[in-house]
């Protein structure tokens, strides 16, 4: 099943990708966002939100790519993201956050401070991306091989 921006998927029909994307929404995250419970891909980005991120995404186990960049969040990043364990993007990008709790994308916002340890650790990201704001310290990946 699929509409406009949302795919179900085909055993459970349940909401499996949310792509509103460059929609003009003007309004708050729902804190229901946090029911998606199947959702793997979510993408917000380059609308107009302009409120914290919502702290039920973290109850989003399955999510895989979650981007919210461009889209007037501001605060710190909930450090329950940490939760979505199968996270392989998560792309916060132009938004004015001012909390380091999560990797990512989240070049061009207003975090400050020292990198934390945590991303050092990352449980499934593959991309980081932290310049354009005023941070320091150093960040050392561990790779973990399944042999």
């Amino acid at each position: 099943m699929e509409f406009l921006g949302i795919v179900c998927g085909h055993q459970h029909k349940r909401v499996t990708v949310l792509d509103l994307q460059s929609r003009q929404l003007k309004c708050r995250l729902s804190p229901h966002i946090g029911n998606l419970s199947f959702v793997r891909t979510l993408h917000l980005q380059n609308n107009s939100f302009s409120s914290n991120i919502r702290l039920e995404i973290g109850h989003l186990f399955r999510l895989r790519k979650l981007d919210l960049g461009n889209s007037f969040f501001s605060g710190d990043i909930p450090v329950n993201i940490s939760l979505c364990s199968s996270l392989e993007y998560l792309g916060l990008v132009g938004n004015n956050l001012s909390g380091v709790h999560a990797a990512g994308t989240l070049r061009k916002n207003n975090l400050v401070g020292e990198i934390p340890p945590s991303f050092g650790n990352p449980s499934s990201i593959l991309r980081l991306s932290l310049d354009q704001n005023n941070l320091h310290g150093r960040v050392s990946f561990q790779v973990a091989l399944g042999i």
